[in-house]
């Protein structure tokens, strides 16, 4: 997943450099915007790949893909990535992700069972 995130984010930011650059210097603008925003991107795609090789590990020990996989893998990333600052701070930013996770699960639990499509609703 992290991959595809910095292949993702570098396209973005070529072309919001390339939009943004002049109409002579809309390559070198693609290029700058490219290495101006490198470092966000690859600590976003790093975070995405602690977060699915988490998910994928519990996934494959556990047997069973649940939602708690994910809180998990969240939290487990974003402390990781919060532990520079110290302890405190990792768990502060761990149990953060863990609440952000449970509502994007509980949100995506709702929706999936919202719109499916059993016939029930129709005309």
């Amino acid at each position: 997943m992290g991959g595809i995130v910095a292949v993702g984010g570098t396209v973005f930011y070529f072309l919001k450099g390339v939009i943004s650059s002049s109409s002579k210097g809309r390559l070198a603008g693609g290029a700058k915007g490219v290495v101006a925003n490198a470092p966000c991107v690859a600590r976003w795609a790093g975070w995405c790949g602690i977060m699915s090789a988490i998910e994928s590990g519990m996934g494959s020990v556990c047997g069973v893909e649940c939602p708690l996989n994910s809180v998990v893998a969240f939290a487990g990333a974003s402390a990781l990535f919060s532990a520079r600052q110290g302890p405190r701070a990792a768990v502060r930013s761990g149990l953060k992700a863990a609440a952000f996770a449970v509502v994007l699960e509980t949100t995506v639990y709702g929706l999936e069972s919202m719109l499916k499509l059993d016939g029930s609703c129709r005309d």
